[in-house]
């Protein structure tokens, strides 16, 4: 083999491994260095107060913020479990409770690639959002993964096996049971009647595995937890926060019933988009990656409280439908993929504009959860210090007078600019949406 054989080589192996080794790299220290410490608090709680104690089937009655389904929480409190085992370090407990986070992003990647190509893996590498996730701790890495294998499971005529893999999804968080009503409206359509009653019957069983023990504990704190606990809370990231952004975070700045409209506009989106799926001449994968994309798109669009990892949702559906139109029209393919990354820019930057400016001003912090102003000291001790990229360059930048003054005047109107990046985040995945049905129809 020639000198010039070898390079090209080493080049093809840069190519082809180069990104992930440098996704990987960041998602270990993403997940080392930081997580959201409201949240985890909460997570910690559960762990310390109820599994650790033997009482785990309490903690919807007994915790502050059990807002999952039973799913989640027994996914951090066995995986905290072996941390805390393992070890007394903080840093070591972080790494080892995003264990499954960074092995569903991996297994996510691979599954994409193999199957779909390496521009899908790729583009899958280039979701912020799922590097947020890693950042924060959230679950929603494993949804995403559950998501890919219910598509494969579509390509394989398995709808039962779909439902049980968008049931597990939704057993983690419990909005992701909307995308079990593309099989039945498709069974039910076509008279299917028998399958379609073995793919009830199959969601609800597993369902009910997890459900029932902690339904049957308190049904009442069961269902106030895991279906009001984010209807009664402020906006968030979404179009509703609008206004509660521009008077300066005054949740009466706006008649209470207001913020409940959401709930029609979700309603109406959802009875559209099934509406509309009824209608279809024929349920194909693309059918299917249509509808998935369409229902949490119109979720994430009309939602009172928005969040940062909703978005990998969307992203297996998307990159298969975009890895299938390359292969017909790459323009078309290329203007899909920069309608899914502005609107991962979009979503991260909403996180970023909330938090940073503020951060490096000096000013306090407004936790939407709790109704409440934390000083941005204490959300850089909380957040990981120094360790934390992002703590570390705010306290550089706040030694900076220029940059100080600089994020000061953006901390006193950050507001507005979260007004605007919520417009501009639904405009675009509306937008976006559009393109997914000019693409599926095709």
């Amino acid at each position: 083999m020639t000198i010039r054989s070898k390079l090209t080589r080493a080049r093809q192996l840069v190519g082809a491994y180069g990104p992930v080794i440098i996704a990987n790299a960041l998602a270990i220290y993403l997940s080392v260095c930081c997580w959201n410490p409201y949240d985890v608090k909460y997570f910690i709680e559960w762990y310390e107060e109820f599994y650790a104690k033997g009482r785990l089937l309490e903690v919807y009655s007994g915790s502050e913020k059990a807002a999952y389904f039973p799913l989640a929480i027994l996914i951090f409190v066995l995986s905290h479990d072996l941390a805390v085992k393992m070890s007394s370090n903080p840093l070591v407990w972080r790494f080892i409770d995003k264990m499954p986070l960074i092995a569903a992003f991996n297994i996510t990647y691979y599954v994409l690639t193999k199957r779909y190509g390496r521009p899908a893996g790729n583009l899958w590498l280039l979701t912020l959002s799922a590097y947020a996730i890693l950042y924060g701790y959230q679950f929603d890495l494993l949804i995403s993964l559950l998501i890919l294998l219910s598509i494969i499971a579509i390509e394989r005529e398995k709808r039962i096996l779909y439902g049980a893999l968008v049931t597990l999804a939704a057993l983690i968080k419990q909005v992701t049971g909307i995308l079990l009503l593309i099989p039945l409206v498709e069974l039910a359509k076509k008279r299917k009647y028998r399958e379609l009653a073995a793919y009830i019957a199959v969601s609800a069983a597993l369902a009910s595995v997890f459900v029932l023990p902690f339904m049957l504990a308190n049904p009442l704190a069961f269902v106030d937890k895991t279906l009001f606990f984010h209807a009664k809370r402020p906006p968030q990231y979404s179009i509703w926060a609008v206004p509660y952004y521009v008077s300066w975070y005054n949740v009466d700045a706006v008649p209470s019933w207001f913020y409940n409209l959401w709930l029609a506009a979700f309603a109406l989106a959802t009875a559209l988009i099934v509406l509309m799926m009824s209608r279809e001449p024929e349920y194909t994968l693309k059918t299917y990656l249509k509808y998935m994309i369409a229902l949490t798109v119109g979720f994430i669009a009309t939602t009172k409280v928005n969040n940062i990892p909703y978005l990998t949702w969307v992203s297996p559906p998307l990159i298969v439908l975009t890895a299938l139109r390359a292969k017909e029209n790459q323009a078309s393919a290329r203007k899909l993929a920069r309608l899914f990354l502005l609107a991962q820019i979009t979503i991260v930057a909403i996180g970023i504009t909330h938090t940073f400016p503020p951060i490096v001003a000096g000013y306090p912090v407004f936790i939407a959860e709790d109704l409440s102003w934390v000083p941005a000291d204490k959300v850089i001790v909380d957040s990981g210090g120094l360790i934390n990229i992002g703590c570390y360059l705010a306290i550089y930048l706040r030694s900076v007078s220029i940059a100080k003054a600089y994020f000061s005047i953006l901390a006193s109107i950050h507001n507005y600019v979260l007004a605007a990046l919520c417009i501009a985040n639904v405009i675009l995945l509306v937008y976006a949406l559009r393109e997914v049905f000019k693409i599926a129809v095709k």
